[in-house]
């Protein structure tokens, strides 16, 4: 049986496939729903090539948000067969919401594709799931801060125990669950080859400070 992952190239998505498969589940895809104007700032050139160093194909789609649920079970159930078990996750339970809107559309939307949602993420805490992601060997490099939380001087920079502190003393989510940062995933267990950025520059884009990155390797 195999599994389709939600993908944005980020820390959460790439940890969860991570998990998943060392639980057992057969990956065999990637679903990437491109949201325009996202503070997740990552070229679909890119995330083509990150799924390449990994070794899997990427379905790639834009999307708004007012429209998302309708482009993604369009865009996952032509894929969907009686081979495929379910999609991958990354959710991670964020005690700032008092309700869990992201887990529960997951299973909502997985179940009317006739597949379940997995969340290997769910349940541990955002400090267990940082530490344990840099423990088991992956690399990510910060592409996005809210620009009145995070210093833009932490763009390009690894995630590790120094960004983990900062976080600490400014009292912020540790995965950046209420979106006060995203990363970019360019190397660890599930990479063939590292993702090597050449070039890039600072932005600014409404409340965050993005990197754009413009040559890679």
């Amino acid at each position: 049986m195999s599994y389709f992952v939600s993908w944005s190239g980020g820390k959460d998505c790439c940890f969860a496939c991570y998990k998943a498969i060392s639980e057992g589940c057969k990956v065999t895809q990637l679903l990437n729903l491109r949201f325009k104007g996202s503070s997740h700032r990552v070229d679909p050139s890119l995330l083509r090539f990150q799924a390449e160093c990994i070794g899997l194909s990427i379905v790639q789609q834009d999307t708004l948000w007012e429209n998302y649920e309708h482009d993604f079970k369009q865009t996952v159930r032509p894929l969907v067969s009686k081979d495929v078990r379910g999609i991958i996750f990354g959710d991670i339970f964020c005690k700032e919401f008092q309700e869990q809107k992201h887990k529960a559309w997951a299973e909502k939307v997985s179940g009317e594709l006739g597949v379940r949602a997995v969340e290997p993420l769910w349940g541990m805490t955002a400090e267990r799931i940082f530490r344990d992601f840099i423990a088991a060997g992956f690399e990510a490099i910060i592409i996005s801060v809210k620009s009145d939380l995070i210093d833009d001087g932490w763009l390009g920079c690894t995630l590790d125990e120094a960004f983990f502190d900062y976080l600490v003393r400014k009292k912020l989510n540790a995965c950046g669950e209420m979106g006060e940062y995203h990363t970019l995933v360019v190397a660890g267990p599930l990479f063939k080859k590292k993702i090597y950025i050449l070039e890039s520059k600072h932005i600014k884009s409404g409340k965050y400070s993005q990197l754009e990155i413009l040559k890679y390797e």
